[in-house]
């Protein structure tokens, strides 16, 4: 859901002093897009990304949320997941 994941993204911009983000703004975007189901290619054209930033970005994201990245169909449904996780953890 969109909505979410906009939720989401902006819940840990406002809990979250850019000195200790784990999460550029273009790791953001691209957590947005992805988890939201977009394609790579699509996300490398609305972000105006090149292959080789994207690859960068989602390998960062999956870094930082500790996901397997072999796993390239469930990626997308575990980045939403282990993101929400890292945003409610937030308040912990």
């Amino acid at each position: 859901d969109h909505t979410l994941v906009d939720k989401l993204v902006g819940y840990y911009e406002r809990h979250t002093s850019p000195e200790v983000r784990e999460f550029s703004g273009d790791h953001l975007a691209v957590i947005s897009l992805y988890s939201r189901g977009f394609e790579r290619s699509e996300i490398e054209s609305m972000l105006e990304m090149n292959s080789d930033q994207l690859d960068k970005n989602l390998s960062d994201v999956f870094t930082h949320l500790e996901i397997d990245q072999s796993d390239e169909q469930g990626n997308q449904v575990a980045t939403t997941i282990s993101f929400l996780n890292r945003c409610v953890a937030l308040d912990s």
